[in-house]
């Protein structure tokens, strides 16, 4: 007979302090645990998103350190070549990006044709064959731009149907990620601007508008470029026709003066025939203002400067002619002259103040000093004004009769003077103290800037 089993004794917790303090420990370190588990996954994903984050910061620095590197070339460069060929190698080495082309259509075979491009996958470019038509090699991104003139992009290029037949080059590259941008010139599509990274997702909402504006950037350039090229054309047009303009003006003056000078001569030949004293004056006068513009033209000529002459060489090479016109080697009567220096004038002013000049100089040689009298005459040119001249012709001699008035001359010396004074639209003023003195205030024309 079996002995009955022992009585299983049942332990009351409760009544146990120490094992339920040890349960109750037990819970606490669980539930701290899977707080701490928690915490640390939280920790995870949020240094997880400042990775992101700051990879991100990262890019559009870049991306804003590109663009402003594109616009400081773009004022720095003279050519398009120059300029795109700067733009490509910039988005590559400063933007961080793999491979940048710029291409343009060539229309006879309607392929795309990269013309400048840079990158560490630049050999990509020699590989792929692209077009803008319906065939196959036309149904990728860049085929889409120029046919629809918009940007596209994929974030996934090995997975994306539209770059199937580029999949195997573009993955032996590494480029995960591509943009296409259009160029436009002058409201159309002029070319395409394509971006390449070895990254998934590359290319999001930011970036996309910092290299669309990149893209603008480089239509504006194209247009500005363009604008100046034809500025420069037009203004070597200009600079062309005014030198053929300037010799033809400058032969005029030269054969003017050659033909004035022949009929110096020819008068000079008569004067030595002529007795009768009246004719004789009468050519003496002529030979003297022929001379007068004779001088300028030849001025006019040797100075190059067709509009304006400088006046002060001028008048004292009139007065030294004159006197030797008049035979005054050992002169009784001595010509001076008070000029300012370096002032020019236009010519239509200066022609006119030479032949006041040498009437009113030639008068005086004639009439104020009779029976060998010495004298001197003066010619002064005063900047009486900003804008405002007076040429002044004055002698010691004998002096203007009381009773001449200047409205009732009929000589043709006097008669020139005053439709010359017209002609300068200026003012005429005669004065009889210590000999005779005329003064002629006109307004100074501006000259032309050269």
């Amino acid at each position: 007979m079996k002995a009955d089993p022992p009585p299983v004794q049942v332990v009351d917790d409760a009544a146990n302090p120490s094992l339920l303090a040890s349960q109750n420990l037990m819970d606490e370190l669980v539930a701290a645990c899977a707080q701490l588990e928690a915490a640390n996954r939280e920790l995870e994903l949020e240094v997880a998103i400042g990775k992101t984050r700051e990879h991100e910061i990262k890019r559009l620095s870049r991306l804003y350190a590109t663009l402003s590197q594109v616009n400081q070339t773009i004022v720095r460069t003279g050519s398009s070549e120059e300029l795109l060929g700067a733009v490509c190698r910039i988005v590559t080495e400063c933007g961080g990006y793999k491979l940048a082309w710029i291409g343009r259509v060539d229309p006879q075979t309607q392929r795309v044709i990269p013309f400048v491009r840079a990158g560490e996958a630049t050999a990509y470019v020699d590989e792929m064959k692209l077009a803008v038509d319906e065939r196959p090699e036309g149904q990728g991104l860049a085929g889409i731009v120029f046919r629809e003139n918009r940007p596209v992009v994929s974030n996934d290029f090995f997975s994306a149907s539209l770059g199937q037949p580029w999949h195997a080059a573009a993955q032996a590259h590494g480029l995960r990620s591509v943009a296409v941008f259009p160029i436009h010139f002058q409201e159309r599509i002029w070319g395409g601007f394509a971006v390449y990274d070895g990254e998934l997702d590359a290319f999001q909402d930011r970036e996309m508008a910092l290299l669309v504006e990149t893209a603008r950037d480089i239509s504006f350039a194209l247009e500005h470029l363009e604008r100046e090229a034809q500025r420069q054309q037009a203004e070597s047009a200009l600079l062309l026709a005014l030198a053929e303009k300037t010799t033809l003006v400058k032969e005029i003056h030269h054969r003017v003066k050659n033909n004035l000078a022949i009929m110096v001569s020819l008068i000079n030949m008569q004067v030595r025939r002529i007795k009768h004293p009246e004719a004789l004056a009468a050519l003496q006068d002529t030979q003297a203002r022929l001379s007068s513009m004779s001088l300028l033209h030849d001025i006019i000529f040797r100075s190059g400067r067709m509009d304006q002459v400088e006046v002060k060489g001028y008048l004292e090479s009139l007065c030294g002619q004159l006197a030797q016109s008049f035979g005054m080697s050992a002169p009784r009567v001595e010509i001076r002259s008070h000029l300012p220096a370096a002032l020019m004038l236009k010519t239509d002013q200066a022609e006119p103040c030479g032949l006041i000049v040498s009437e009113l100089v030639s008068n005086a040689i004639k009439h104020a000093f009779p029976a060998d009298r010495q004298g001197e005459i003066m010619v002064e040119l005063i900047l009486d004004k900003p804008d405002s001249i007076i040429l002044r012709v004055s002698d010691n001699g004998i002096g203007l009769p009381d009773t001449l008035k200047l409205d009732q001359v009929q000589s043709v010396g006097l008669t020139l003077v005053k439709v010359l004074t017209q002609q300068l639209g200026g003012t005429l003023d005669i004065r009889r103290e210590h000999g005779s003195c005329f003064e002629i205030h006109f307004p100074l024309l501006p000259l032309s800037r050269q």
